[in-house]
């Protein structure tokens, strides 16, 4: 991802939550050194003017009315424009950019096909995070995968946040409307212990064996005779 674009979805983040820590210093670091001279000022211009305006207007309107605000030069100049409209295309079904920059950070993957209520069905199966399952409803839910290592995630770098693991997968479960179908191997998930008994059917795969080959029999045409 360019400077430029990393520039501008920081910059919208921090006028949706100036007061979010860390999000103006983000905003500072990564665009001031695009604003050329006086950078600070042009900042602070920049976040009066787009403040109010970042949480009533749709994001592609935003976006269009900030690469108006720039003219990048040099040989990659029209590549920044290209990488900016590209973002522009990309928020062109989300209503807000809080729903936008939420999509981008999370992978919320499903939110294209909820936009403003509306419903793109694409009669298939669909495959997506926990996070972009949000807010969608489906007939069957597959839950793949639910072990111990994965749910909650275990990636040895970090202890796992057990609540807002055990809600994510709570949001997976219940998206699903009519049945919810979970897997796991040997050594599950311990969420699946703390679904109550009588609210889930076990059952326990078995390897179908191949049934016995039957020999060919050649046979003969005369048998007929």
């Amino acid at each position: 991802m360019r400077r430029e674009v990393r520039a501008a979805l920081a910059f919208f983040r921090y006028a949706l939550y100036p007061e979010q820590e860390g999000a103006e210093e983000l905003a500072r670091r990564l665009l001031c050194p695009l604003l050329g001279e006086a950078a600070e000022e042009r900042l602070a211009y920049l976040a009066s003017k787009y403040g109010k305006k970042t949480k009533r207007t749709k994001p592609v309107r935003l976006l269009e009315e900030w690469m108006q605000e720039w003219e990048p030069e040099g040989e990659d100049a029209d590549v920044v424009m290209e990488d900016l409209n590209r973002l522009a295309d990309m928020a062109v079904l989300y209503p807000t950019m809080e729903g936008f920059l939420d999509t981008l950070d999370f992978g919320e993957d499903g939110d294209v096909r909820r936009n403003g209520g509306r419903k793109f069905q694409a009669d298939a199966v669909t495959l997506m995070t926990l996070h972009g399952s949000k807010g969608l409803e489906f007939p069957v839910v597959i839950l793949y995968g639910m072990e111990a290592d994965k749910m909650p995630l275990q990636t040895g770098l970090a202890r796992a946040d057990l609540q807002e693991e055990r809600r994510l997968c709570f949001v997976g479960m219940t998206r699903a409307v009519e049945e919810l179908i979970l897997t796991c191997t040997e050594q599950p998930s311990p969420f699946l212990a703390e679904i109550p008994q009588d609210m889930a059917v076990r059952e326990n795969a078995v390897e179908e064996k191949p049934e016995a080959q039957m020999e060919a029999e050649q046979l003969s045409l005369f048998d007929f005779m």
